[in-house]
């Protein structure tokens, strides 16, 4: 029988940090290359891309399904969340006791007072679709709230705490992952980090290739996850391909892209990774 939601409220309220934290990731604990829902699948992938050492930056942390993943493979204090929203900070505070926790929106500017906007859908607030992108509107979404958030930009960051190296930057910032990279060229430059960036056409009046040819240009190499195969493949095509409407909320709609810098890429990673997933789906 499932424990009724008021009484896993009340566990969750009184529960010590680390029954806190099992109880809220139960799930992605039990993840499997065998039995995979649409959104877990990029989180099976970060013990690729991190080695023990690595240092992680989430931006857009939410309520921590990132840091938690990888806090079970390199050290909770090598990872940096951002999350702006007040109730998801405190959550992500009471979940990660080393994890390095700011409530901050990374942008392309530094400033103390910026709009940022929770959609109200069909009258409930989506949390996970809250953004500097205050134009934008989701389908079905009938109003908004509006609240003040600190802004940052990555490099501002980087040299107010004197960050010495990063090795992984996850942003999911729902259309404003540009800003964001706008604002972090030397970090990027300096230290070469593997990117994984959500990016859908759907957020932007422009056509998305541009950010990507922005990479490109900077000497990475973009990859996909391949919901067909679970297979990592090179980004070919046109990537709005991959995200036609009829596909929306199903697994083959594809909106995490992973930037390889060339210094530390080549066809062996990407056959490795594969190798690998094909034995633990076998």
């Amino acid at each position: 029988m499932k424990t009724p939601q008021i009484i896993k409220t009340i566990i969750l309220l009184f529960a010590p940090p680390t029954l806190y934290k099992k109880i809220v990731f139960d799930s992605i604990s039990k993840m499997s290359w065998k039995d995979l829902q649409n959104e877990e699948r990029e989180l099976l992938l970060l013990k690729y891309l991190l080695k023990k050492d690595s240092i992680f930056f989430d931006i857009g942390a939410n309520i921590g399904v990132y840091a938690y993943q990888a806090h079970t493979m390199i050290d909770e204090a090598n990872i940096y969340a951002f999350e702006p929203l007040p109730k998801l900070y405190r959550r992500l505070k009471r979940s990660f006791k080393k994890v390095h926790i700011f409530q901050l929106a990374i942008s392309n500017a530094s400033e103390n007072q910026v709009s940022f906007k929770i959609p109200i859908v069909r009258s409930r607030e989506l949390r996970t679709r809250a953004t500097l992108l205050t134009s934008y509107r989701e389908t079905h979404e009938t109003s908004s709230r509006i609240i003040q958030v600190k802004t940052q930009t990555l490099d501002d960051f980087v040299g107010e705490k004197s960050i010495h190296t990063i090795d992984l930057i996850k942003i999911d910032v729902e259309g404003f992952e540009f800003e964001v990279i706008q604002g972090a060229e030397n970090s990027i430059n300096k230290f070469a980090p593997i990117l994984q960036i959500e990016i859908e056409q759907r957020h932007h009046h422009y056509p998305i290739t541009e950010n990507f040819a922005h990479l490109k240009a900077r000497n990475y190499t973009c990859c996909f996850l391949n919901p067909r195969s679970n297979q990592m493949e090179i980004l070919e095509q046109n990537p709005c391909d991959l995200q036609k409407a009829e596909d929306f909320k199903t697994p083959n709609y594809i909106n995490n892209f992973y930037f390889f810098p060339n210094e530390k890429f080549n066809g062996q990673m990407l056959e490795s990774i594969n190798r690998d997933i094909r034995a633990l789906m076998s």
